[in-house]
C-alpha cells in the first residue's frame, strides 16, 4: 500500500471514528456526495488545500493523517479491536477491521490489554 493510500484509510478511520458520514464530509467541504466519496476512496486526488480542510474537519493536525507512528492510529487500531472482540463474543460477525498500518507494525499498535482480548477470543472459539 503506496503513501497515498494510507493516508486515505487514515482519513476513513477517522471520519468514521467521530461519526461523520460521507455525505456530511461532501457537505462540509462544499462538495458533491459523488465527488468526496471518489477522492476518498482514491479515484480522484484530494488537492492540499482540501486535505487541510479535512484535517481540520475530522480535528486532528494533517501531519496525523500521514504518520502511522502516532496515537491516533493506535487509538483507532484499539477502536477496530474492540468492536471485533466484542461483536465476535455476542455472535455478530458483521464488523470489518480496517486498519491503516502495515501488517508487521500492527503489533506495536496494541496494547497488552489489546493483545489480550485477542487472546482470549482466540481461545473461546478454539473451544
Amino acid at each position: 500500500m503506496n503513501n497515498y493510500s494510507q493516508v486515505l484509510k487514515r482519513i476513513k478511520l477517522r471520519r468514521e471514528e467521530v461519526d461523520i458520514t460521507i455525505d456530511q464530509m461532501a457537505e462540509r467541504l462544499g462538495k458533491d456526495r459523488t465527488s468526496y466519496s471518489r477522492k476518498e476512496a482514491g479515484k480522484s486526488k484530494i488537492s492540499t488545500e482540501e486535505l487541510m480542510q479535512i484535517a481540520e474537519i475530522l480535528d486532528v493536525p494533517m501531519s496525523r493523517l500521514f504518520d502511522e507512528d502516532d496515537e491516533l492510529t493506535q487509538a483507532m487500531v484499539e477502536d477496530k479491536v474492540e468492536k471485533y472482540v466484542s461483536q465476535q463474543k455476542s455472535g455478530n460477525v458483521t464488523v470489518n477491521i480496517s486498519i491503516a498500518v502495515t501488517p508487521e507494525n500492527a503489533h506495536k499498535y496494541l496494547s497488552e490489554e489489546m493483545q489480550q482480548k485477542l487472546q482470549d477470543l482466540k481461545a473461546l472459539k478454539e473451544e
